[in-house]
């Protein structure tokens, strides 16, 4: 069972938190603290694993967790830590899956507005708070249907589309294709940058290109009308 789902900044302050039961902000604080000393705990002893995330059991709760850069208004690096407690009885193999899961969704929820707002200096407290009711349907489902059947939403038509290729390339090859996209987890990578708009269509055309040598025409034209389906009509606008 998941008991909690925290984003954490760089100083371990939670830009967000969501608890299975209800805790105080004092209790949140602890919590990210916490969290935070044992990444960096984790980044000098632990050797890390081979789909990027960390998994740490103590006491009665697993703690999976993974740290991503991001890059404000003004290029600088932003990082944050997304954590995710869970019973020590779900089964590991799925820990790194739903987390990264989590933190695709969260990235482009609303058509990217919670990816911006974490870039940006200033943040409102409560900016986040509409994915309670996300975390609480994820508790509720099945999670094997929800990892075959359920596509995060996608924040912009680039990003489906790195979303969708988990399909048909590694990530570790997807990550290669630009230096700004990163991994997430096992299947999923984020860019962690706005690429202007000439370099995202270069970029889209060499995806396309890959997709075509490896499987044939169509298969990057499919993927994009998949993600154009899922997005507001604004967002499918983007290049």
């Amino acid at each position: 069972m998941i008991k909690g789902f925290i984003v954490i900044q760089e100083q371990g302050n939670p830009a967000y938190c969501f608890m299975q039961d209800k805790v105080s902000e004092d209790q949140e604080l602890m919590v990210s603290g916490f969290l935070t000393a044992m990444q960096l705990f984790a980044k000098t002893v632990m050797t890390p694993e081979a789909d990027g995330v960390r998994s740490v059991s103590l006491s009665r709760t697993v703690y999976t967790f993974r740290t991503l850069t991001l890059h404000n208004e003004k290029r600088e690096d932003v990082k944050y830590c997304f954590a995710l407690l869970t019973d020590p009885e779900r089964k590991n193999e799925y820990l790194a899956e739903t987390l990264e899961y989590l933190i695709v969704s969260f990235l482009g929820y609303e058509s990217g507005r919670f990816d911006k707002a974490l870039r940006e200096s200033a943040q409102d407290p409560g900016a986040f708070k509409t994915f309670d009711e996300f975390v609480a349907g994820i508790l509720k489902s099945d999670w094997n249907a929800i990892r075959k059947k359920v596509k995060p939403v996608p924040a912009s038509l680039f990003q489906g589309i790195l979303n969708g290729l988990r399909d048909y390339i590694p990530v570790e090859q997807i990550v290669s294709l630009h230096p700004r996209i990163q991994r997430i987890g096992p299947s999923y990578a984020w860019l962690s940058d706005d690429l202007p708009e000439n370099e995202q269509k270069d970029l889209l055309n060499k995806i396309k290109q890959t997709l075509t040598r490896m499987y044939g025409k169509g298969v990057y034209e499919s993927i994009a009308a998949d993600v154009l389906k899922q997005l507001p009509a604004k967002a499918s606008q983007r290049p």
